[in-house]
């Protein structure tokens, strides 16, 4: 016989509005991309984002790169000494 084992769920109800939210900055980036004319640039759909969710572009471009989304054209050079 199947024994079926019980889910436990870990994650806080904070935790898990926060996953809710990156997944819908993440697909509303896509669908926003795929809709978007050929001169829109990546930013300005973040800004769009962020309108729509509700925080900032900086926040968007956060998750986004975390996500593995969004990769920026340059790359910053780093600092030495």
């Amino acid at each position: 016989m199947e024994e079926k084992k019980e889910k436990i769920d870990f994650l806080s109800p904070l935790r898990i509005e926060q996953e809710r939210r990156r997944k819908e900055i993440v697909s509303t980036f896509l669908d926003y991309k795929e809709a978007a004319s050929d001169g829109s640039s990546d930013s300005r759909i973040m800004d769009a984002v962020a309108k729509k969710v509700g925080c900032t572009s900086q926040n968007v471009r956060a998750i986004l790169l975390k996500q593995g989304v969004y990769k920026p054209k340059y790359r910053k050079t780093k600092l030495t000494k």
